[in-house]
């Protein structure tokens, strides 16, 4: 995974810690730095490493994952910001749904979030920055701003286009859910292949119609795109 130090210094103070002793603590904690990169973005270098971890510590491959492994390496503390403060808000209004939800077997936890009324997809800088020095290509549409929270998080966040699925279903009252399909059914998922899903995969569905399969791929009828105003997340 490809790891911008300025992104990490958001959450941590890395500038006052030694490279070569940052290198040395993430190898002790069983993550491998494969290689150092210079970066440059908007005529500015950013170093960049290539960190590594064992197959049982998929879970630290993202931004927030790797720098809560290193504040604990060194033992720093976290950093206070605006922005962190905004988003441990919108973490309590999440998490309080989720502890009032009903309780399911199929899954976890299911959280379904709507935007509306988008008139500006525009990817701000600090975001391309962002994502070219993690070595992903921006393409100024709103996969940069799934491939930012997918990098940040280490959570896919599936985007369906809200419109489409009111369209279809013919209704904008609906319900979603996480199942596995009553019978072999055939789906053309959003790279235009079909797929042949049976009992045994879960999908997303809105009523009954099949929107993804759970945490792959999403229908290409209900895929965004450009003219894309209101988003189910």
């Amino acid at each position: 995974m490809y790891t911008s130090l300025d992104w990490l210094n958001e959450l941590f103070n890395v500038k006052t810690i030694q490279l070569e002793n940052l290198i040395d603590k993430l190898t002790l904690g069983g993550f491998e730095v494969e290689e150092t990169l210079k970066i440059d973005v908007n005529k500015e270098q950013r170093t960049v490493l290539d960190i590594s971890a064992t197959a049982n510590r998929a879970d630290s491959l993202s931004i927030k994952g790797i720098a809560k492994e290193i504040t604990a390496l060194l033992d720093q503390p976290s950093c206070s910001s605006n922005y962190i403060d905004q988003q441990v808000e919108f973490q309590k209004i999440i998490t309080d749904v989720i502890h009032s939800a009903q309780a399911t077997t199929e899954y976890a936890t299911f959280v379904t979030v709507t935007i509306e009324n988008l008139t500006d997809l525009t990817v701000p800088k600090w975001l391309t920055e962002k994502l070219i020095c993690s070595k992903v290509e921006p393409v100024n549409n709103l996969l940069d701003f799934q491939n930012y929270v997918l990098l940040e998080t280490g959570y896919p966040f599936e985007f369906y286009d809200l419109e489409k699925i009111k369209a279809i279903l013919k209704t904008s009252d609906f319900e979603l859910s996480l199942s596995s399909i009553d019978t072999p059914t055939v789906f053309l998922a959003s790279n235009e292949t079909s797929y042949k899903l049976n009992p045994d995969m879960l999908v997303v569905k809105a009523n009954n119609y099949p929107i993804s399969i759970g945490g792959i791929i999403t229908n290409q009828h209900v895929a965004y795109n450009s003219e894309t105003n209101s988003l189910l997340i």
